[in-house]
């Protein structure tokens, strides 16, 4: 497996925890924690938005991303 992929998934499961945590400061706040970008962070939230369809927000009040609705991103494989 790439290294560059499993440094991403490494991001995402980051990015899930704060924002679900309402932990993520602002935009620039939450680039730094992640060691990336500002661009490629707004990447990133559009993995979780469309590819997740996850319903990330950023609220201005509480200074964090958090999602809309309770729920959380899973890369596990899970038997039915």
């Amino acid at each position: 497996m790439s290294r560059l992929f499993v440094k991403i998934i490494d991001k995402l499961k980051r990015m899930d925890r704060m924002i679900r945590l309402k932990a993520t400061g602002s935009p620039d706040e939450l680039a730094r924690k992640l060691s990336v970008s500002p661009s490629t962070l707004y990447e990133y939230l559009l993995i979780l938005k469309h590819t997740f369809r996850a319903p990330v927000a950023y609220c201005r009040v509480r200074r964090s991303y958090l999602y809309r609705e309770a729920g959380r991103i899973s890369f596990e494989f899970r038997r039915e």
